[in-house]
């Protein structure tokens, strides 16, 4: 397998794996100091065997933020398994903060593709507008709001205007998705999600329902600073398919620097964090 491929597959799991997990913390200290840059490496755990992480970061980069002193992203570094760069995405933010272009390239310098971003009067997102490398335009994504300023459909189109995919979503009173459509090109339903949420406002079930009536459903469990600690999923019979535990290390500032994703009991993929603050 060519280091490119294995770069995709493992840099779709480092997403996942972020997403879950990136905002868990264990202090909610607001007076800590800004971030400046974070530099994360995922790998997949062997024999039971963990990697010493004070090595990891010289060789094994999978991916390096950089934050402005707002801790917004300004920059996005992106590497091969072998630890050399890959590629770089650049924010260009306006006086407020808003996104108006993102630009990716190649760590040569050489352009791969670049978004513009549009805002209505109150902020929020209404357009983005995708190019390739010769500028040509490839992809339109359209985006509408309810009142209090909650997304409530993404529709992604060819500059022909076919639909390439549309999300529909519907919120309860604490702005929290309770049910999110998801449509296929030809506008029939592929699947709905139904959550649930718990007094602290964390999703606590997820439903996926299919049009043939199978689904798919998750329970979260949360440590008392509302950190994701535990996921259980089950098919359609209410068999546990897949039970997933979170274990977390924190520096001094309460963000995590380790967490360590098990499956079925098994440990099986570590993120490590090396964050560096603003002084």
């Amino acid at each position: 397998m060519g280091k490119s491929i294995k770069y995709i597959l493992l840099l779709s799991i480092l997403f996942s794996f972020s997403k879950t997990n990136l905002a868990a913390q264990a202090t909610t200290d607001r007076f800590k100091p800004k971030i400046k840059s974070i530099k994360e490496v995922i790998y997949r755990v062997k024999n039971g065997k963990f990697k010493n992480r004070d090595t990891l970061f010289a060789s094994n980069l999978n991916t390096h933020t950089i934050y402005n002193e707002k801790e917004e992203p300004i920059e996005f570094i992106e590497f091969y398994t072998d630890g050399s760069p890959f590629k770089k995405t650049t924010f260009e933010r306006n006086k407020k903060g808003d996104i108006q272009k993102t630009v990716v390239k190649k760590t040569s310098g050489e352009l791969i593709s670049y978004c513009t971003h549009e805002y209505d009067a109150h902020g929020n997102m209404t357009a983005v507008k995708s190019y390739d490398a010769k500028h040509n335009l490839i992809e339109i994504q359209s985006n509408k709001y309810d009142k209090n300023g909650n997304n409530t459909e993404k529709i992604f189109r060819k500059p022909n205007s076919t639909i390439e995919r549309k999300y529909v979503y519907e919120y309860n009173s604490d702005n929290k998705i309770i049910k999110a459509f998801r449509y296929k090109p030809d506008g029939s339903l592929k699947d709905t999600s139904i959550s649930t949420y718990d007094k602290n406002g964390n999703e606590n079930t997820c439903i996926k329902f299919n049009p043939d009536g199978n689904f798919i459903k998750k329970e979260f469990k949360y440590d008392t600073l509302n950190n994701l600690i535990l996921e259980n999923a089950y098919d359609t019979h209410n068999t546990l398919r897949r039970q997933t535990l979170f274990e977390r290390v924190y520096d001094d500032y309460g963000n995590w620097i380790t967490n360590k994703r098990s499956t079925q009991g098994t440990f099986n993929i570590v993120c490590e964090r090396q964050i560096e603050y603003f002084e």
